[in-house]
């Protein structure tokens, strides 16, 4: 167990190194200053939604796996629900703390606050792996998210040696919304199909 979850933090700092490096070399230094500025709101508010969530949420089901599903579901109830506010907090803000960087980056910066519910979900739910001590699959799970990442940045920069075209910031963070949600479904199922109990919250 030690040994698979050190290799998977090994990987993901790994691709995260190289999701980085394709960054900036497919967007140049301003452009990847502007992929930073949208996607940290998102992020940023992510983790005040989650609100220790994910660690509570593993003890919990730890502690009792025949209600797992329920705290699941009461879980991603809460943190979703809390995120609608902090959603509308950031539409707000946004203009008033990325007023240098242009309308373009604010309105996409404003947009990727999508993100924020499902990345609670991508947080969430992998975590209800590691409560039923079924670490294969929050190791997976966790890893997903940076591979998909790297491989739409890979996409991108081929696609720009091949035909010249540049993906702007915008366009890369609303892609990798898309691969979020894509993978949220499958992730989300599989875990309701593994954890016990009734589903309602």
């Amino acid at each position: 167990t030690v040994a698979g979850n050190t290799l998977t933090n090994v990987t993901i700092g790994v691709m995260g190194a190289f999701t980085a490096a394709l960054a900036a070399r497919l967007l140049g230094p301003a452009g990847r200053g502007q992929l930073a500025a949208i996607q940290i709101w998102p992020f940023f508010l992510t983790n005040l939604a989650l609100c220790g969530m994910s660690e509570a949420l593993s003890y919990f089901i730890a502690k009792d796996p025949e209600r797992s599903r329920q705290n699941l579901s009461a879980a991603l109830l809460i943190c979703i629900t809390g995120s609608i506010p902090l959603m509308l907090f950031g539409y707000v803000a946004i203009p008033v703390f990325l007023s240098r960087q242009g309308t373009t980056v604010v309105e996409d910066a404003q947009f990727c606050l999508l993100m924020v519910p499902v990345l609670v979900i991508m947080v969430l739910v992998p975590n209800s792996f590691r409560g039923i001590r079924n670490y294969r699959l929050w190791n997976v799970t966790r890893t997903l998210p940076t591979a998909g990442w790297l491989v739409i940045l890979a996409a991108a920069m081929i696609i720009h040696i091949e035909t010249g075209f540049r993906c702007s910031p915008g366009l890369l963070a609303g892609l990798f919304i898309i691969e979020l949600a894509c993978l949220s479904i499958p992730i989300s199922i599989t875990a309701f199909k593994a954890l016990r109990g009734t589903a309602k919250p």
